[in-house]
């Protein structure tokens, strides 16, 4: 008879003893895993390794399910075909499917089932599956899956992993605890980092680049990708990265209607979202073809109300982590406002500089500037305020683009294009609103001025300048380089917007001066005309008069009678009335000056005056327009001398300066001519303004008087 410890029973009792001992060492290696602190994924890959060297089965999987049913890998002991750390799996059918459902401890044999799991199970060469759950803290957890393949699946092993699953509870639940706490001092130390980067006022993008580095840090150093929305949601422009992001800083990517990947879905749901296997459209996945992304997964960043951008993690050789999306979700919440805050702070400090830049536009404009000058001001300063070059358009006749200033921008002012109906400037006109355009493609000339000529992409954005109703023209922002950030568009419309009364002004005062030019050249040419039929017709015909009257008088010589005495009376007169249309005629215009120019013109007018006139004249002849206003000045100046000023001798000096005509009138009078004083003076700066050039007097009570004009000489 055999011995008791001989029998099969007894060899059960010890082979289960052992077991048991094994399991008890597995727990307490864990335990002690766990107890030295050691991290999350640490643990989970010793869990399978502990569970395959207890129960035999070379695929031991250990997965954590989430709510709505999907589950992922966090731990895979044994290689296989499309299952590996991270992967995502939907629980609707295969074992975790029936773990989920039921709580309780579920087999598949994967010959029976259909649909995609069983084509999964099919091409790994897994033919059954036994799950059992983990519980934490009274919730489903996960489970612990063990596979066979193609061997059978001893059905000990159910009872054998239901056992062990459910000692897991206490030392997954300790290391998740311990791993959540970690991971919210981590996220609170690297919002406190990015907190003290906006109390320092620190520059937008110094802070997006803490962002994306502080995400990476908080997904162990996966790459990550912060993404700046515009308002509608159908564009986005990566505005930092981390690691081995895919895409770079700077790219500009359109959302499309019915877009499936992963910024659509964020913005779409407002929510985390995460994808492992894009889906291909027409055979073609343009994640992994355009981007090179496998796996990628977001979370959007939301500020009033609106979804500002989103903030995400990309792979592109497998699939991201567990935990990623809870992981930057967290962390998202966090910095949103200190987003908030570094917005508000920007605005204010975009609002004071567009404030500071229209106070310097319109003291230009009180300086009664040219508007040529206005308009590079205004070009300059939205330049500075952008950091960007920018153009300042007007539209002619409805129909064409013309550059009146530019700083940095692709084309020189003067430069003119049609307003076809793909310009930037033509759907500002129609929509009323500032507009953008991006990747304009090299060799397309229809979209702007000289893109053709940038090789390369090139981002633009336009705003209206409106002016008594209607557009005056655009004032636009270009970049050969990059994608012009969002926001763009927002502070171009709103700059463009407080302009328009000073380029309005400029624009008033530019025409003011040139009707009065026009004004001034007409009066001119008319006394040129007078001072010409005057001095070769009626003050002819009044020399020959004073002559025949002299022959007449000389015939009478000798006689007496009333008809000597009406000659010589008649003489008498017509002598004085020659001399008195000579002053009409210098008053008018002189004809030396007409004839011989300003040296000549001004040597006739010191002549007649009682008054010793030092002249240095030190130009030949120039256009008749500015000899016309140089001349009134020196004779106005001149006049006021002999008038006002009780000074004996005056210096007249007239030259050329770099481009400009300098003429200076000069005495040691009494002084204290104002502009208010009389209506010479200040007809002077009417007409010298009209001219375009600028008028000084300078006269200080006792020390004299100095009246110097400037006249630009182009032209002349």
């Amino acid at each position: 008879m055999p011995s008791r410890s001989g029998s099969p029973g007894a060899g059960d009792d010890a082979a289960e003893l052992a077991r048991l001992v094994e399991q008890e060492a597995a727990l307490r290696r864990l335990a002690e895993l766990a107890a030295r602190g050691a991290r999350r994924q640490e643990v989970f890959d010793a869990v399978v390794a502990e569970a395959s060297a207890l129960l035999g089965p070379e695929l031991m999987t250990l997965a954590q399910i989430h709510a709505g049913g999907a589950a992922t890998i966090v731990a895979l002991r044994g290689p296989v075909a499309g299952y590996e750390t991270g992967t995502r799996l939907p629980a609707a059918d295969g074992v975790l499917g029936r773990v989920l459902e039921t709580g309780r401890p579920a087999r598949v044999d994967y010959a029976e089932l259909t649909g995609r799991r069983a084509e999964q199970a099919a091409r790994s060469g897994i033919t059954a599956a036994v799950g059992a759950p983990i519980h934490v803290d009274g919730e489903l957890w996960g489970a612990l899956v063990a596979s066979a393949r193609g061997t059978p699946l001893p059905h000990a092993v159910d009872a054998r992993l239901e056992t062990f699953a459910e000692l897991l509870g206490p030392a997954i639940a300790g290391v998740v605890a311990r791993a959540e706490l970690l991971d919210l001092l981590g996220e609170h130390a690297a919002l406190r980092r990015v907190a003290e980067l906006v109390a320092r006022n620190a520059s937008q993008q110094e802070l997006f680049q803490a962002v994306a580095d502080e995400a990476s840090g908080l997904v162990d150093g996966e790459g990550t990708t912060l993404m700046r929305m515009s308002r509608d949601g159908r564009r986005g422009t990566i505005v930092a990265t981390c690691g081995t992001a895919a895409v770079p800083v700077g790219t500009t990517i359109e959302i499309p209607e019915g877009d499936v990947g992963i910024v659509a879905t964020i913005v779409r749901e407002r929510a985390p979202a995460r994808i492992d296997d894009y889906p291909e459209v027409d055979g073609v996945s343009y994640a992994r073809d355009d981007w090179g992304i496998a796996s990628a997964a977001g979370v959007p960043i939301i500020l009033d109300d609106h979804v500002w951008g989103l903030l995400a993690a990309s792979r592109w050789d497998r699939a991201l982590p567990p935990q990623v999306e809870r992981r930057l979700a967290a962390f998202a919440e966090l910095v949103a406002a200190a987003l908030a805050n570094a917005a508000a702070q920007a605005e204010i400090q975009a609002l004071a500089d567009e404030q500071a830049a229209l106070r310097r536009v319109a003291e230009l404009v009180a300086r009664a500037s040219t508007a040529e000058d206005v308009f590079g001001a205004v070009a300059r300063e939205a330049s500075l305020l952008l950091g960007e070059p920018t153009m300042l358009v007007r539209i002619d006749n409805g129909d064409t683009l013309v550059v009146v200033a530019s700083v940095g921008g692709p084309s020189d002012p003067g430069w003119s294009v049609p307003m076809s109906p793909e310009t930037l400037g033509a759907e500002v006109v129609r929509t009323g609103r500032a507009a953008r355009k991006d990747e304009y493609a090299a060799g397309d000339g229809s979209d702007g001025p000289r893109v053709a000529e940038r090789p390369g992409s090139l981002s633009a954005v336009a705003a209206p300048i409106t002016i008594g109703g209607r557009i005056w023209g655009v004032l636009t922002a270009t970049s050969p380089e990059h994608v012009l950030p969002p926001g763009t568009e927002e502070r171009l419309a709103q700059f463009a917007e407080l302009i328009a009364v000073a380029v309005a002004n400029a624009e008033s005062r530019s025409a003011l001066a040139a009707s009065r030019a026009r004004v001034l050249a007409t009066a001119d040419d008319v006394r040129r005309r007078i001072q010409r039929d005057v001095h070769d017709g009626s003050q002819q015909r009044l020399v020959h008069t004073v002559l025949t009257l002299k022959l007449a008088r000389d015939a009478l010589r000798g006689t007496d009678g009333p008809a000597a005495a009406l000659v010589d009376e008649s003489l008498e007169q017509a002598q004085r009335a020659a001399a008195e249309m000579g002053d009409v005629v210098r008053g008018i215009l002189p004809a030396a000056l007409t004839r011989g120019g300003l040296r000549a013109g001004l040597e006739s007018l010191a002549a007649d005056l009682p008054l010793e006139v030092a002249l240095d004249v030190d130009v030949e002849r120039l256009g008749p327009a500015l000899e016309t206003t140089a001349y009134f000045v020196v004779a106005e100046a001149l006049t006021n001398v002999v008038k006002h000023a009780h000074a004996d001798r005056a210096t007249v000096t007239v030259g050329p300066a770099g481009d400009h005509l300098v003429v200076e009138v000069r005495d040691e009078g009494v002084g204290g001519a104002r502009r208010a004083g009389g209506t010479g003076i200040t007809g002077l700066f009417d007409r010298v303004d009209a001219a375009g050039g600028t008028l000084t007097v300078t006269s200080p009570p006792g020390g004299g008087t100095v009246v110097r004009a400037t006249l630009g000489l182009e032209g002349a």
